[in-house]
């Protein structure tokens, strides 16, 4: 089952270098079925039928151990997405502590009801302004580990 989530609010940006590790990775022979890793289930391919095959491949990993971060700021902010741009990978670090009222909720799901809600730049400047002081410590933490820190309002959908 497919889960969407969209994050509409504050977060935190940072940048670190990362590293290509060599990985084994489970695919379909033939290209054009595009079943490789987690979707390479079982013996055969569930597209064409042949047989799964085991190739050397990639990853890209943070050179900053993410789940050393976490555990840094306490696990009050999650490790939202990492995109690679060029030579670097890109970090969102976002809200997760509950105790920490946001000014309004800023994620939904496919299990939320549907809504409707003005974001003026009123609204993103209070929310920006709340999360740089609600989370002055992890902010400073983060900084200590990656480097700049850049504190941003926008969305990030998340497909999984």
């Amino acid at each position: 089952m497919i889960q969407t989530t969209l994050y509409a609010g504050p977060y935190a940006l940072v940048t670190c270098d990362f590293a290509e590790l060599p990985e084994q990775v489970r695919r379909c022979p033939q290209d054009s079925c595009m079943v490789i890793g987690s979707d390479a289930k079982g013996d055969y391919c569930h597209k064409c039928g042949k047989s799964i095959v085991t190739v050397e491949g990639k990853k890209e990993v943070a050179k900053v151990n993410q789940a050393a971060v976490m555990a840094a700021v306490n696990n009050a902010l999650y490790h939202r997405y990492v995109v690679r741009n060029g030579n670097q990978l890109l970090v969102s670090w976002t809200p997760a502590d509950q105790k920490r009222k946001a000014p309004r909720n800023p994620t939904w799901s496919d299990n939320s009801p549907a809504f409707c809600e003005a974001i003026t730049p009123t609204v993103i400047e209070e929310e920006v302004a709340w999360f740089r002081e609600a989370y002055v410590a992890e902010i400073r933490t983060l900084a200590e580990k990656y480097g700049e820190v850049e504190v941003h309002w926008g969305m990030i959908a998340e497909v999984a």
